[in-house]
């Protein structure tokens, strides 16, 4: 018996060709890399890279503080992990939201429990008062942030300009250490 050519064989044998192509192209295409080749696509100094990250620290099962960054890369000899888009919540002794933190990237130290915090920094806490400064630090030992770097706090009440920060994060008492200039706002008559 001799077979015929016929329009459905072609279009048959054709299908069966596109098919094997976007298999084979599908297969070469999304195959994973060894792990050699993974670790090689790493920074030099990183030992792990995370996107997305979203870290709470907590003690006796109470909320201290979180961390959520775009993106995370840990090195371990160093124990330093430098994060970027930084945003931190902080909680006071009752696990109540004690206020916020933003910067454009950071650095936390897993063994002094240190964050440090860089570009257009600000902190917002629950009493209404915003602080601004290009870096400060935070220490979960002390449950402090601090600065050496010029700082601006603005209030409802005031505005504020120094040098230098200590803020405690469960009181959200707060000291300016040089040049404090402030302005008060108030019923003032003009």
């Amino acid at each position: 018996m001799k077979a015929k050519l016929t329009l459905r064989n072609v279009l048959g044998f054709v299908i069966v060709l596109m098919a094997l192509s976007l298999a084979l192209t599908v297969v070469h295409n999304f195959r994973g890399g060894l792990p050699e080749e993974i670790l090689d696509a790493l920074p030099k100094n990183v030992d792990l890279a995370l996107k997305k990250i979203d870290y709470t620290e907590t003690r006796d099962g109470v909320r201290r503080w979180n961390l959520t960054a775009d993106s995370a890369e840990y090195n371990v000899k160093s124990g330093t992990t430098v994060v970027q888009n930084v945003s931190m919540t902080f909680y006071d002794e009752k696990g109540l939201e004690a206020g916020t933190l933003t910067a454009q990237d950071g650095e936390t130290q897993s063994d002094n429990k240190m964050v440090r915090v860089h570009g257009d920094v600000v902190v917002k806490s629950t009493k209404d008062y915003i602080f601004y400064s290009d870096q400060l630090d935070y220490s979960d030992v002390t449950r402090m942030i601090s600065t050496e770097s010029p700082v601006r706090i603005i209030s409802a009440q005031m505005e504020l300009t120094g040098k230098g920060l200590q803020l405690y994060v469960d009181t959200l008492a707060y000291r300016v250490f040089s040049d404090v200039k402030a302005r008060l706002h108030g019923d003032e008559k003009q």
